[in-house]
């Protein structure tokens, strides 16, 4: 499963992980209402979207961006997912009917590969721990009644659905080996050739191939398997997913499955966090019973912008002579003491959580959701150090005035400040008080 693409909603599934179990139950009720009602024509503020879930208006509501209905109904959808792992109950324990992938197909006389592309159009699935002691999704009696009543002639055509036949089955089996055979092309545009052919979608003709190389496994259809990724090969791959190729072109590019392309990504990712230096300033509050709720579970807030009173440094500067970014600093809140402390203890335990974390782990065998984990600390982290350096670089603009009179060396001044303020906020040990 992809990662939500919103930042402002993937920072809001990580500050909800801190709420009360009662507070989350209700908050994934909300997810799933507002889910309902999305429509994916449209945009929405994450003002709105905040709201709906929590019930509060963030405090940077006026800077956020508007969301495409349809990336949003996409990120609500991984938000409820991961919401729902993490609030997950034995199926026993429920009050309605919970049908598995499996049974919801036999019941509505679907394939699971209807019911999957039904999740994508609004049929919502939770997970839930059922009889064997594992976490699956699992659809709940009253989900599915509501996505019927919605949808009856999208319920009606897949009923008259004709699967494929045994010899339907066969003729794509012989084109792929065909295919395969006699040209260069890769495994993902031999399946789309034979699906344009026999107008079937790209997975109708991917499962039938992959189920029988599953029965199959000593005559396979594609003779030359990729084999082993160079070295050289997973960095171009992961170089070209951060300038955002798509996973879809990139198995397309690189001849591997959707499987395959995730993990290689989450190797080189796992790798580079490994080998990132994260330091922070130890505190013995960090190891206290409920210390994570006492410090994380406040969603981070902007503080109020700086009055007019407090200009001074620009003042002396004049305005004219700052770049765009110092003058935007006039804009930037001032923090009081308590305020000031309150960021330090955050940031520090944000990066005593990612090095926790990250304790022991194997890049071949870790999983995305941790690798997540890891990135969202340090990403709030980072965040968090911009806000006190922005807040403290007015001083900087004060001190390099004074002794640069506005004149050439003024810039290289507040250059060298900010370096000098940067370290000292990575290095402040704020447990000694400031």
């Amino acid at each position: 499963m992809r990662q939500i693409k919103n930042q402002n909603l993937a920072q809001l599934l990580v500050q909800l992980r801190f709420t009360p179990q009662k507070q989350r139950r209700k908050q994934l009720d909300a997810v799933e209402k507002l889910f309902a009602i999305i429509d994916r024509d449209k945009e929405y503020p994450f003002e709105f979207v905040c709201f709906r879930i929590t019930g509060f208006h963030p405090k940077d509501a006026a800077e956020q961006q508007l969301i495409k209905g349809d990336e949003l109904a996409e990120d609500l959808q991984i938000f409820i997912s991961k919401l729902s792992g993490r609030l997950a109950r034995p199926v026993a324990e429920q009050r309605e009917k919970v049908y598995t992938i499996e049974e919801l197909a036999a019941a509505l006389g679907v394939s699971t590969k209807t019911i999957h592309r039904w999740r994508k159009q609004g049929l919502i699935a939770r997970k839930f721990i059922f009889d064997d002691d594992k976490k699956r999704f699992g659809f709940l009696q009253s989900a599915v009644n509501k996505f019927i009543k919605a949808n009856p002639d999208l319920i009606a055509r897949a009923k008259i659905f004709t699967r494929l036949t045994n010899e339907q089955k066969q003729l794509i089996i012989k084109q792929a080996r065909a295919l395969a055979a006699k040209t260069t092309m890769s495994r993902y545009q031999i399946i789309n050739r034979i699906a344009a052919q026999i107008g079937k979608v790209h997975e109708t003709v991917r499962y039938t191939i992959a189920n029988y190389e599953k029965a199959n496994p000593d005559k396979s259809v594609f003779n030359e398997p990729p084999g082993v990724i160079s070295p050289a090969q997973a960095a171009e791959l992961y170089k070209l997913f951060k300038q955002g190729t798509s996973v879809k072109e990139l198995m397309r590019r690189f001849n591997r499955s959707k499987s395959s392309i995730y993990r290689i990504i989450n190797r080189r990712r796992a790798k580079a966090l490994l080998a990132r230096k994260i330091e922070f300033i130890a505190s013995d509050e960090f190891l206290q019973e409920g210390v994570t709720k006492k410090i994380l579970a406040k969603p981070m807030k902007m503080d109020k912008p700086v009055s007019a009173k407090k200009l001074e440094p620009f003042e002396l500067v004049g305005e004219h002579l700052l770049p765009e970014y110092l003058q935007k600093l006039k804009e930037t809140p001032v923090l009081n003491r308590e305020r000031e402390v309150e960021l330090f203890r955050r940031y520090n335990y944000l990066k005593y959580l990612a090095c926790i974390t990250r304790t022991g782990m194997k890049p071949a065998r870790v999983p995305g959701s941790r690798i997540n984990e890891i990135e969202n600390y340090l990403a709030e982290a980072e965040t968090i150090k911009k806000m006190i350096i922005e807040a403290n670089l007015r001083l900087v603009v004060s001190i390099a005035g004074k002794h640069a009179a506005g004149g050439p060396n003024f810039l290289e001044l507040v250059s060298k400040g900010n370096f000098a303020l940067t370290k000292a906020v990575e290095e402040f040990d704020y447990t000694r008080g400031i």
